[in-house]
């Protein structure tokens, strides 16, 4: 899923949402239970507390989740399949990137072999030489 933009006249009864004040840099999150036709909404968050917004205000942004089509797939190409869906792209940061399943998983992959041959160890694998280049393992460079 991937979060867009929309504007109030596309939001639905029952739909996820969050709402942005993008002047103050907050945000709400719920399920949209009235739209009103002068410009309100209301929604529920997830512990049950109705939040009212007047959407007159140009700082008021909405986003909503939707799937994302199969050509948005970071690797696409005609050997995509399965769902697209944001998948870990394997930094320590925790980043997420769109990708079908079969690219996720060749992704998952390379990352586990890639984590195999640098294994972050102060031991050294067997296949390191410190006399090629110089260098140590540990160093922290």
């Amino acid at each position: 899923m991937k979060r867009i933009n929309v504007s109030i006249t596309e939001l639905v009864v029952g739909q996820d949402v969050t709402v942005w004040d993008t002047r103050n840099g907050w945000g709400q999150g719920g399920i949209v239970r009235e739209v009103g036709p002068t410009g309100s909404l209301v929604i529920v968050d997830p512990i049950g507390n109705e939040h009212s917004f007047d959407v007159h205000i140009d700082d008021i942004a909405f986003e909503v989740e939707v799937p994302y089509e199969a050509d948005e797939c970071l690797d696409f190409g005609p050997e995509c399949s399965g769902p697209v869906e944001n998948r870990w792209t394997g930094t320590s940061q925790g980043y997420q990137r769109p990708r079908c399943q079969h690219h996720g998983d060749l992704h998952e992959a390379r990352g586990r072999r890639i984590s195999g041959d640098y294994p972050d160890s102060p031991i050294a694998p067997s296949w390191f030489d410190p006399e090629y280049a110089g260098e140590r393992w540990d160093d922290d460079y």
